[in-house]
């Protein structure tokens, strides 16, 4: 999640961010390898006060 929260403080104009999913880290399901998690959609909006 560091990863993903370090990405979006790197969008001009966001100050701020709350993840809504993923809640957690995700652990790879392999045995033999680590598999490398691809971004799906991301969605910046503007937080309510």
């Amino acid at each position: 999640m560091s990863q993903i929260e370090a990405a979006i403080s790197n969008v001009d104009g966001v100050i701020d961010r709350r993840l809504t999913a993923p809640t957690a880290n995700r652990a790879a399901d392999t045995v033999n390898r680590i598999e490398w998690f691809k971004a799906g959609a991301i969605n910046v909006t503007e937080m309510p006060s």
